[in-house]
């Protein structure tokens, strides 16, 4: 198993930042088949090979994932796509942190 653990700072409004995890998570599930639920201000989701959250707080968005044998052996085109779709709905502010 591998895991993969992105923190990043946004300037969005709460509902903005809300929004913005509907949008990742929706992009996710066309593109990968990806199953999500929202409890609070954290998304759960799943597909085959990744489980994880996607967690949305007044100043930052953290993802923390599991990926299986097969996934993380993409593990860093995963974390890139992460990236962009961070990039594109949550802006470009400096990162909080990043853990691998």
């Amino acid at each position: 198993m591998s895991t993969i653990s992105i923190r990043r700072r946004h300037s969005l409004s709460h509902d903005e930042a809300r929004a913005a995890g509907e949008h990742v998570a929706q992009r996710l599930r066309r593109e990968h088949g990806l199953h999500y639920e929202w409890r609070d201000d954290t998304i759960h989701f799943s597909a085959p090979g990744v489980d994880g959250t996607l967690h949305i707080t007044p100043k930052t968005v953290r993802l923390d994932a599991e990926l299986g044998f097969l996934m993380s052996l993409v593990r860093s085109r995963i974390e890139h796509e992460i990236d962009a779709s961070f990039a594109k709905y949550f802006g470009k502010p400096k990162r909080a942190r990043r853990r691998t």
